[in-house]
């Protein structure tokens, strides 16, 4: 609870085993690309403990979330809806990584508005003009970001600015129809085993092109 960690040395170590714990930004990706499009998933091998407030956004918008000790199971019908007030802050609370993915399930809610406030790291707000370009309506100012519904949804040529920026074209490319691309996705990678073949796996045409 404090912003101090002592660490006090030791004489020798000892063998041990530690089992890396399940990505907690992966898992809100894949929740909210279920959010938009809607459906039913079953994530497995992940921790919904770690995830207590992007859980309780999801559930606002409207989707259905079964929780077990190691899975977590979403059902959506696609139509969405505000989840109100946001505010990112440091672990347990909100976290920072999971707020462009969780703007981008918001931009297609069909009624109300949303407001998230950054508090984390300046300038995280550059990849919400690729989802302008898509046809949401998010509009920035300073900390805040504002996300109203709206029926226009267009494919658009957008880039990926930081890894989770581009996670967030990638959510709501995925729900729009037509064809989008998402450009400089070595950032995506940087956070995500396989994507693009995950996201085939349920379903979702996305090719990555080589050029």
């Amino acid at each position: 609870g404090t912003d101090t960690i002592v660490v006090t040395g030791v004489q020798e170590f000892k063998d041990s085993t530690y089992c890396i714990m399940p990505d907690r930004i992966v898992t809100a990706t894949y929740l909210a690309i279920a959010a938009v499009c809607g459906g039913n998933l079953l994530l497995q091998n992940t921790n919904y403990k770690d995830l207590t407030d992007v859980i309780e956004c999801v559930e606002k918008s409207g989707c259905k979330l079964v929780l077990n000790e190691n899975s977590i199971e979403i059902t959506s019908d696609g139509n969405l809806k505000s989840i109100g007030n946001v505010e990112t802050v440091p672990y347990p609370g909100f976290p920072t990584d999971a707020q462009p993915i969780i703007v981008a399930m918001c931009a297609m809610a069909s009624s109300g508005t949303t407001k998230f406030k950054e508090t984390i790291f300046k300038g995280r707000y550059k990849y919400v003009q690729g989802l302008v370009d898509m046809g949401a309506d998010v509009t920035v100012s300073g900390k805040i970001a504002t996300i109203n519904p709206t029926k226009l949804k267009n494919p658009a040529v957008t880039v990926s600015t930081d890894l989770r920026g581009g996670a967030s074209l990638v959510i709501l490319a995925s729900a729009i129809k037509g064809t989008s691309e998402v450009l400089d996705v070595y950032h995506i990678d940087r956070g995500y085993e396989k994507l693009e073949e995950n996201l085939k796996s349920i379903g979702i045409k996305i090719k990555r092109v080589v050029n």
